[in-house]
């Protein structure tokens, strides 16, 4: 158990409160974690106006300016959890200091990944929504010494029934570091405790899970969040070790339902017109209200020289049809 470390998840349990989060830093530096981990973003750069997320994520954004000074508060070991292209170069300012962890809303993003793993010590990979072939995509022609692979998604809560903590045995054979992140209901002592118990049966040498400063005020992930005083008693609780299995290997639906929603697809920065060809300039990715074109989709219509159907929008949300 020397060789477990466990991540405080902080995520948006602050609610943008910033008097809250400096409580949080300040109890977490306290505690018996080895990491703190935040969520960096600027809204604008990762949800359009038609996701679900767009209005709360509005209310609970923090600046970068702010997060600078947090960051200098954090006595803990610091993983940065950017979700736009901004935010993560924001993060790299912090590169000699911090570790960096690719979310599932950027997974798929190659150049980032490639480019994360140049610059932090450490780069956790979210692996959410992935079958064991794409991660072997993914790994091909990437240095792998510093990267750590994370499984777990966030359900509201997640179920047990529903976890695929087998594909750790696969990951085993590749020879990868990799670690769990729980997002199970924290009420219930069987669903949070036996499921980074197996985790670890499998190998998990990371475990990451949110935190709070009080569940009862219904704050964003209070669902799956530990208070900071039940955190220490999970991180001490996993001194013994019990036998329990999950089975399950394919995607669930409410794991498609979460890639769905964090996923980012192609929106036009401005209006084209018909028969220009696609440049992935003219494009930002944004998480959407539905399906869209994500990026390994975009790369293909760049490469077969794909023009567009019509004149289109600034704003609008491509589809296969727009194309000819």
């Amino acid at each position: 158990m020397k060789k477990i470390n466990f991540i405080a998840e902080i995520a948006s349990s602050h609610n943008g409160n910033k008097n809250n989060l400096l409580k949080i830093i300040k109890a977490l530096n306290l505690s018996n974690c080895n990491f703190v981990k935040i969520q960096i973003f600027k809204n604008s750069n990762l949800c359009h106006q038609s996701s679900s997320l767009f209005k709360s994520l509005n209310k609970i954004e923090i600046n970068h300016n702010y997060w600078k000074k947090v960051i200098k508060k954090i006595k803990k070991k610091i993983i940065l959890e950017p979700f736009d292209n901004e935010s993560y170069n924001f993060c790299k300012k912090f590169r000699n200091e911090c570790s960096v962890k690719i979310s599932s809303s950027e997974n798929d993003n190659n150049y980032l990944i490639k480019d994360a793993l140049k610059n932090f010590k450490l780069v956790f990979l979210n692996i959410s929504g992935f079958k064991i072939k794409k991660i072997k995509g993914i790994l091909k022609n990437i240095r792998k010494k510093k990267l750590i692979l994370m499984y777990g998604y966030q359900a509201y809560p997640t179920k047990p029934k529903n976890l695929r903590l087998n594909i750790f045995n696969e990951l085993k054979k590749l020879n990868l570091t990799y670690g769990y992140a729980d997002h199970s209901n924290t009420d219930y002592f069987f669903e949070t405790h036996i499921c980074t118990e197996k985790a670890i049966d499998f190998g998990a040498k990371y475990i990451e899970k949110h935190i709070c400063l009080k569940r009862s005020v219904n704050i964003p992930d209070y669902i799956s969040s530990f208070e900071i005083n039940d955190f220490n008693n999970y991180i001490n609780f996993f001194k013994k070790k019990k036998k329990y299995f999950f089975k399950k290997k394919n995607i669930s639906i409410d794991e498609k339902k979460y890639c769905k929603i964090m996923n980012k697809f192609a929106v036009l920065k401005n209006k084209v017109k018909m028969k220009q060809k696609i440049n992935i300039n003219q494009l930002i990715f944004l998480r959407i209200n539905g399906n869209g074109l994500n990026r390994s989709r975009v790369d293909k219509l760049i490469k077969d020289n794909k023009k567009f159907k019509f004149s289109l929008k600034q704003n609008t949300i491509l589809k296969k049809e727009h194309f000819i």
